[in-house]
């Protein structure tokens, strides 16, 4: 999972989240549990994203440490993580949110 982006992308959300008039009000637990969801959903993407590049990213200079390319992880550990992380940030999301934020995670 790469932190920085992944917090980035959720860092936004968050925000978004906050801004909309008058449909919420500040909750803690729902930023918390929007975070948490959205980590795993973005740490989903960026295993998909490590295990279908794995040949590329070992053949360029950046992304040739990542956990698969470099082999400290097999394609199907990274395929594991992301659907356990993708099927957590998604159900959370449905659970706690709605079917339409579900979607489009």
């Amino acid at each position: 999972m790469k932190f920085t982006l992944s917090f980035t992308v959720v860092f936004t959300c968050v925000i978004c989240y906050q801004i909309a008039p008058n449909i919420i009000g500040f909750d803690w637990w729902n930023i918390l549990i929007l975070t948490f969801a959205g980590l795993c959903i973005a740490g989903s993407a960026n295993a998909i994203n490590q295990a279908v590049e794995k040949d590329t990213d070992a053949q360029m200079k950046r992304t040739a440490n990542r956990p698969v390319a470099a082999g400290r992880m097999s394609q199907t550990e990274a395929y594991t993580f992301a659907v356990i992380a993708g099927l957590v940030g998604v159900g959370m999301m449905w659970y706690f949110f709605n079917l339409s934020a579900a979607l489009l995670s």
